[in-house]
């Protein structure tokens, strides 16, 4: 009898929510579009990634995120963002990026800002350059929030749809320029490499080796642009 009744009463809470999910009492919708941003972070030699923003609508919220295109699957940027505070962390490199935190200023407080650009440079493997900057730190998916040198303001398409850029959890940002630093660092939570200083060469140009071939940095007025090549010998 008791599991009869209990088979009953979860029958009945099936029937209920899905009454309310199709009589539109609460809806959920997924969608995606092209990121409206250009410069993508690479993953392979001369290859950049292929950008979407991805969406969640709900009657509660509306999420957007950034999804990289790779190799026909879609690689999740919070998932990446995530790993590479996490292996940051891990190296004791985390703090001394600088951080903004409130509530007494204890490490588990809500962090405001990192006083660094974490820049995504390239994705598998995840390579992250580390430039000087200031960036504000959102743990989830924040809206339309676009990051540094990107509009907040929605883009009107001939569709008549609106498109958003879209910036990336956990303060990092994405593409293949790096605001100068005479002495850049990079790391990689997937190589579980540094951070370690970007080796240059006597013209001041420098490189990274990856799998797939390098990263090269070249100095364009007060950022790094990145670049790839074939491997090195």
């Amino acid at each position: 009898m008791i599991l009869e009744r209990s088979v009953s009463v979860v029958t009945s809470l099936i029937l209920i929510v899905t009454a309310t999910l199709s009589t539109g009492c609460y809806s959920v919708e997924r969608g995606s579009y092209t990121d409206l941003e250009a410069d993508q972070p690479w993953i392979n030699n001369n290859m950049p990634a292929a950008g979407m923003v991805s969406t969640f609508y709900s009657s509660m919220e509306v999420t957007r995120w950034i999804e990289w295109k790779v190799e026909n699957r879609l690689l999740d940027s919070r998932r990446i963002t995530k790993k590479s505070e996490k292996y940051l962390r891990s190296k004791n490199a985390w703090k001394p990026l600088g951080l903004r935190i409130q509530n007494n200023g204890t490490e588990d407080a809500y962090i405001t800002d990192i006083y660094s650009r974490l820049v995504i440079v390239a994705i598998k493997p995840t390579v992250v350059v580390i430039g000087p900057g200031e960036t504000e730190y959102y743990e989830y998916a924040m809206g339309g929030y676009p990051g540094p040198g990107r509009s907040a303001l929605p883009v009107k398409q001939p569709d008549g749809w609106n498109k958003y850029y879209v910036g990336l959890t956990r303060g990092f940002d994405y593409g293949t320029h790096v605001p100068y630093d005479p002495a850049p660092q990079w790391f990689s939570p997937d190589l579980k490499i540094g951070p370690r200083r970007v080796e240059m060469d006597s013209d001041g140009v420098g490189s990274i080796e990856v799998p797939w071939g390098r990263l090269i940095l070249t100095r364009d007025g007060d950022e790094w642009v990145v670049t790839t090549a074939t491997p090195s010998g």
